[in-house]
């Protein structure tokens, strides 16, 4: 039975993802600043490198290559990938030259004035290749081989080890997550133990949320409050939505370690303590008394200048081992209550979203 005549979902969306290496997190500074990504992810993956015996730049701007893919953490054994990719160069003048650098996991081609005109790393040259190979498959009704390359995908994915947002235990939010993540101590540590494995790099994914809000709602003919001017002050203080930007994050991140338990958080993730369990950082949204809590995490990542350039980066844990670029995250906030969800627990996002159309929908400003 439902508690109010009336039952609400919060929703959030992540509006974009940006993952990088380690390695280049000063070099996107500025692009972080601008996008107001407060939370991230420190991951890892295995080691994935250009052959540097069979690299070729073709005539017509055709990058031939073997992509490696190591295979364990000691780096001695790798699987070969042929790949071959249309480098975006119609705005620069040839001839062109390049050189793998970085251990050769990048590649920079230079125009004929000998200036940068393609910069790119050999993980995202095989993630896109993979998706592209994976669609073509699907097109042509070839299911096993999809599923093939879907399987590497897997391989290639990224493994969270640490969640975390850009208030930390502060009262104030930092500039961004940029700033936190420069003296992280988890980060720190996961590059000290990965130190002495060459085969596994570290990956951060930075989310920004979107502007806005989804409140769904479901009325019901059966509940338990029956009170009408309760059920209409329940109503306008969810749409009211009187929760702090900090309190806000801390539900999100509480949400995402509840669901991917990676190894290194310790706050949020204890087995009998996941989210919703009682905290005061996140107590304004369990205060809203709102029937569900929920995300809509997509690491679909636009590449380039391109409009119609992205990867799909799969994105797992240890203990959560669903190898999807997209996954939707709900909780139910009070188990003693019908679950406007539950007919939706085990579905796909796809199916997730078509039948929320069914349901009313308003937006409000997300104070984050």
């Amino acid at each position: 039975m439902y508690k109010y005549s009336e039952e609400f979902g919060v929703h959030l969306n992540v509006k974009s993802s940006l993952i990088v290496p380690v390695t280049h997190m000063d070099d996107i500074k500025e692009i972080i600043k601008a996008d107001d990504y407060h939370l991230y992810a420190i991951c890892k993956r295995p080691s994935i490198r250009f052959d540097n015996n069979c690299t070729t730049l073709t005539h017509n701007n055709l990058l031939k290559t073997n992509i490696l893919l190591s295979l364990d953490k000691e780096d001695d054994n790798q699987l070969k990938f042929p790949a071959t990719f249309q480098l975006p160069l119609e705005n620069s003048l040839g001839p062109f030259t390049f050189k793998l650098v970085k251990n050769k996991k990048e590649i920079q081609v230079y125009d004929s004035h000998n200036d940068l005109a393609y910069h790119g790393n050999a993980a995202i040259v095989l993630q896109e290749t993979l998706d592209k190979t994976r669609h073509l498959h699907f097109e042509n009704g070839e299911r096993e081989q999809a599923c093939d390359t879907d399987d590497i995908c897997q391989i290639i994915g990224l493994e969270v080890l640490y969640i975390g947002q850009s208030f930390g235990n502060e009262e104030e939010s930092t500039t961004d997550a940029y700033d936190r993540l420069k003296k992280h101590e988890p980060l720190q540590n996961v590059l000290i133990e990965l130190f002495d494995s060459p085969g596994e790099d570290i990956w951060l994914v930075l989310l920004s949320l979107k502007k806005d809000i989804d409140i769904y709602s479901v009325k019901s003919s059966s509940y338990k409050i029956t009170d009408t001017k309760l059920n209409q002050k329940h109503k306008e203080d969810i749409i009211n939505f009187k929760v702090s930007p900090k309190n806000l994050l801390h539900a999100v991140e509480a949400l995402l370690i509840g669901y991917f338990r990676p190894a290194l958080n310790t706050e949020f993730n204890y087995d009998d303590r996941l989210f919703p369990y009682p905290n005061k950082k996140y107590k304004e949204i369990l205060d809203l008394d709102c029937n569900a809590f929920s995300l809509l995490l997509s690491t679909r990542e636009k590449i380039g200048e391109n409009e119609n350039r992205f990867v799909s980066t799969r994105i797992f844990s240890s203990k959560n081992r669903n190898y999807f670029p997209m996954h939707i995250i709900h909780k139910p906030l009070d188990k003693e209550r019908a679950y406007i969800y539950e007919d939706l627990v085990n579905v796909t996002p796809v199916i997730f979203f078509n039948v929320l159309k069914g349901k009313s929908l308003q937006r409000i400003k997300n104070p984050v």
